[in-house]
């Protein structure tokens, strides 16, 4: 069978249907809201030991883009981020490591070393529930440590209008879907969309429009795999 990864990357290619702006119309909402909805899904990835997440990442329009990697979370701030991939014309490897207390980061060619920011799982997080993994992995590409790790993430990055749409069913996995305007320091940005695992609650996969001064980019992102609170060795946080 076909991983979604692959099919993400077909999607942008045109060999399947695409999202449009058509479709952000919202259906009924059941009981709970999607707001609601969404800030539980926040506060468990907060409030989580670990996090582990396997998926594909990519764009099309004024920046195309197509990752694929992972993302392991622990607790005390220690992280490490592995993603391959392509950024514009380049090819990349998107690398981030923190023990906690040092961070080091890289995209094949170049890399740098820092104090693990104070904010840096927080703004991981929240940076990938509001507006996905692919802008922090646009930054680590072009050299620079992940944005909203400063411990304003929440303020910087906004997202309201929440509204349910349609259930849908993804490869055998029964979602809810939600979609939601995102702001970036105060400006809007962006639409979303969420695909949440209807059992687990956790995302399945995301597609939004992110708005340029020159023109519109399709954001996809795909998750094979998100778990919380699994073991991890501490050898997975060793910086280089």
């Amino acid at each position: 069978m076909m991983k979604r990864s692959r099919l993400l990357l077909l999607s942008m290619l045109g060999v399947l249907p695409m999202l449009t702006c058509s479709d952000f119309w919202p259906t009924d909402e059941p009981k709970v809201s999607a707001e609601t909805r969404f800030q539980e899904l926040e506060r468990r990835l907060l409030e989580a030991e670990t996090i582990y997440i396997d998926g594909g990442a990519g764009s099309t329009g004024t920046v195309e883009s197509a990752f694929e990697g992972k993302v392991i979370l622990a607790s005390g701030n220690r992280a490490r981020i592995q993603f391959a991939g392509r950024f514009a014309s380049n090819n990349v490897l998107v690398a981030l490591v923190s023990d906690g207390t040092k961070m080091w980061a890289g995209n094949g060619s170049d890399s740098f070393e820092e104090e693990t920011p104070a904010g840096l799982n927080e703004g991981i997080i929240v940076g990938l529930t509001r507006m996905g993994i692919l802008h922090n992995l646009a930054v680590l590409s072009g050299g620079s440590a992940p944005e909203g790790t400063d411990g304003n993430v929440h303020e910087w990055l906004t997202v309201t209008n929440f509204a349910w749409g349609d259930e849908e069913t993804i490869d055998g996995v029964i979602t809810e879907t939600m979609t939601f305007d995102i702001s970036v320091g105060g400006k809007p940005s962006a639409k979303a969309r969420l695909w949440l695992n209807k059992e687990t609650g956790f995302p399945v996969q995301r597609q939004q429009v992110v708005q340029f001064p020159d023109g519109e980019m399709t954001a996809v992102e795909v998750y094979e795999a998100f778990e919380i609170d699994a073991p991890f060795e501490s050898e997975k946080f060793v910086v280089p």
